[in-house]
């Protein structure tokens, strides 16, 4: 289940790993299994087989082993149209009352 030390290495100079998505020290969140909900840094990679799994250190300081599939970069946020278009018409309305 463990890498080699220099797969290992690889993966913490950032020289890429083959199936790996993640990067060290990238923040993340944990969007399904046991730990959803979870935000952290990944600190090192455990294995690459069958999927890649991650050491991860949460913001409340638990360390976490997580699926890569069980990760999302912590800036990508869902998109909502509402999110968009809500502030428009914010503006829109605040438009219609300056005339």
């Amino acid at each position: 289940m463990s890498i080699d030390i220099d797969t290992q290495n690889r993966w913490v100079l950032g020289e890429g790993v083959q199936g790996t998505a993640f990067r060290m020290c990238q923040s993340v969140r944990v969007i399904a299994g046991p730990h959803e909900g979870e935000i952290g840094e990944l600190i090192s990679l455990v294995a690459v087989m069958p999927e890649p799994l991650y050491h991860l250190e949460t913001s409340n300081g638990k360390d976490l082993h997580v699926l890569q599939s069980h990760l999302a970069p912590l800036d990508a946020q869902p998109f909502h149209r509402a999110d968009v278009f809500q502030p428009l018409r914010r503006l829109e309305a605040a438009a219609h009352v300056k005339r």
